[in-house]
């Protein structure tokens, strides 16, 4: 089905009501992260649903891509079993190229796994942190005096992610504004609290956090490189999970396959809870040459 087709009320109800809710899916935020350029498969009314957000990078060809700040979409479904092969094989012929991500309740032939881990939050927090490893409880408690603040400033905490990370991730001024419409409305929607780490007047660490379907999502967070404040991000998720601790959230770490990455987040006392990806390139000959994949 076409964007301007898709009844946005019903399929957020669709999202709403499934097994595997993500706020990755919900309609106000595909339309943000793809510019309103996403279509959908609709399956027995709205019971399953799948959306596909397009570009048309290569020389003008549709192909169905994984948008920004979106680690899971899929199909959503209200019932507990669904095939979802039967969606891939229904996915229009105009979109010559696919990198698309399933979610966790997801499996799909040919789909390669990816890590993503998650804790559990209701435990006291000192059950919690009994199962954080020992070396990370003692850099805790180096840094014990730091302080966890609520914000409301999306500018300020994306400005710093920039001036830490942009070397990294190379997200773009593009990434950075659509980054900026997407954690604001979040924010006014309350699916989503930002936060600050601070050291007196000194910011150390901050993130935006989305919050929606009982999971907190790690979606976008920075600490200051620092000699004197080396374990602010640690300091940052821990008190965040100490804060939502004795609750039905799940801490959502949003990865990763990098190996210190993920060995970091297991240190946490994380379990995995991954999902599939799925490629295929039916480009013409020649442009395959120029996009192998």
């Amino acid at each position: 089905m076409s964007h301007k087709d898709i009844d946005q009320n019903r399929w957020d109800m669709a999202i709403s009501k499934s097994t595997n809710p993500k706020i990755y899916a919900e309609s106000w935020y595909l339309n943000i992260t793809t510019n309103r350029q996403w279509d959908a498969l609709i399956s027995d009314d709205y019971t399953a649903v799948m959306p596909l957000p397009f570009n048309k990078k290569i020389f003008g060809i549709p192909q169905v891509y994984r948008p920004l700040f979106s680690q899971q979409l899929g199909v959503f479904h209200q019932t507990e079993q669904i095939n979802v092969d039967e969606f891939v094989n229904c996915i229009p012929t105009k979109f010559k190229r696919l990198h698309y991500a399933f979610n966790n309740k997801n499996t799909v032939i040919g789909g390669e796994w990816k890590t993503n881990l998650i804790l559990p939050l209701n435990a006291t927090f000192d059950t919690i942190m009994s199962n954080f490893s020992s070396s990370l409880r003692k850099r805790l408690k180096r840094s014990s005096g730091l302080q966890l603040n609520e914000t409301s400033n999306v500018e300020e905490i994306i400005s710093l992610y920039k001036d830490q990370l942009e070397s990294k991730v190379k997200l773009g001024d593009a990434g950075y504004a659509v980054a900026t419409k997407l954690f604001a409305e979040a924010a006014q929607r309350n699916n989503a609290d930002l936060y600050h780490l601070t050291d007196g007047d000194d910011i150390v660490a901050a993130g935006v956090f989305l919050k929606k379907y009982n999971r907190i999502i790690n979606v976008f967070a920075t600490s200051i490189n620092s000699k004197k404040h080396p374990n602010a991000m640690s300091v940052l998720l821990a008190k965040i999970m100490d804060k939502h601790s004795e609750s039905d959230y799940v801490f959502d770490f949003e990865g990763s396959d990098l190996p210190g990455v993920k060995k970091y987040f297991a240190s946490f006392g994380s379990i995995e809870e991954n999902y599939p990806v799925l490629q295929y390139n039916k480009l013409p000959y020649l442009l395959k040459l120029i996009r192998p994949t």
